[in-house]
């Protein structure tokens, strides 16, 4: 088997090598468990059970209206192994799942990670990163966006912000059910690396992100639901500071890189390549969440500017590294 299909499967087995290590170092039991892990694992088989209807679905309807305009049949069984042959190949699902697989298990080692991070590296450097915002700018520029936000806006900007999970899922499943096999191993890698790469610099440089390190901001008062997952995050940020190894608590605040930012940026990149439509549909949600990150104060402008450069970065990595054979 060629080492570049595996390189997913090789990065999340030395991420949560690495985990391991520093949780028996510091003595934290972890956050999320096996438990949550086969939670979401089944909860993407059956949402990507689902997309294979809706596609299998398409592509018969698309059928039967080319038939009708070339006046052919074709019969519902001859369609149903014309497409397990191709779109729909036991080897594709198989594949599919595996890397579906490496995708939920590396939620659970990213946050698991996540939430060592004030028992690794308790320092925050987020008065150099406003500092420097300063000095480039002339003015606290992420401050000034901040205050543009109203009460009206906020429940908009909100559903934006939040909607990236829904936007990471969507993304997953559009490139994994219509890239070609070398798009979906290069997608897969390289969504791999962005969580892990990116844990790896908020280790180096951990920071709070605006919100957090100047709480709590008067213009962030309004009623939205990011205020309430701040205000959860703070609380938690508060508990754990008195108690480091409390258990009804999790660690999970950071700002530099912003993955919010990194993410979107990887995923244009790939749905761009399979579908442009769908591919200028993510640019607009990735300039919507840029904004929308700066008027929460979820980040600082460095923060989402990182966050595109570890995006690209991770693409350029996982081209050269699925595109590199190794066989064992």
């Amino acid at each position: 088997m060629r080492l570049n299909l595996l390189v997913p499967e090789i990065v999340l087995f030395f991420a949560t090598c690495i985990y391991l290590l520093l949780a028996f170092i510091v003595g934290r039991p972890a956050v999320l468990g096996l438990e949550d892990a086969l939670r979401r694992i089944s909860f993407i088989c059956c949402y990507y059970a689902l997309s294979l209807f809706v596609v299998f679905l398409c592509a018969r309807l698309k059928s039967i209206q080319e038939c009708r305009q070339s006046k052919t049949q074709l019969a519902f069984n001859d369609f149903s192994r014309q497409a397990l042959r191709t779109s729909f190949s036991y080897s594709r699902i198989l594949c599919d799942l595996r890397l579906l697989l490496v995708i939920a298990c590396t939620f659970t080692v990213y946050v698991n990670l996540k939430d060592l991070i004030p028992l690794i590296n308790p320092n925050v450097y987020d008065q150099y990163i406003i500092d420097l915002e300063a000095f480039v700018f002339g003015f606290p520029l992420t401050a000034a966006l901040g205050s543009t936000l109203t009460a009206d806006s906020a429940s908009y900007w909100s559903t934006v912000y939040t909607f990236f999970y829904s936007y990471m899922g969507l993304s997953v499943l559009i490139v994994l059910l219509h890239g070609r096999q070398q798009i979906t191993h290069e997608f897969v890698t390289a969504f791999v690396l962005v969580w892990f790469i990116g844990i790896l610099v908020v280790y180096a440089l951990p920071t709070l992100g605006p919100c957090f390190y100047d709480w709590p901001a008067e213009h962030l008062i309004y009623p939205s639901g990011v205020h309430d997952m701040q205000e959860k995050l703070y609380r938690w940020m508060i508990l754990l500071g008195e108690n480091p190894f409390r258990q009804n608590a999790a660690y999970m605040i950071s700002g530099l890189p912003s993955l919010h930012i990194a993410v979107p940026t990887l995923a244009t990149y790939y749905l761009l390549r399979v579908n442009r439509i769908v591919g200028a549909a993510s640019i607009l949600f990735m300039m919507l969440t840029f904004y929308a990150a700066l008027v929460f104060e979820w980040h600082y402008v460095s923060d989402l500017l990182a966050g595109i450069c570890l995006g690209l970065f991770c693409i350029m990595l996982a081209r050269k590294l699925t595109k590199t054979e190794l066989k064992v």
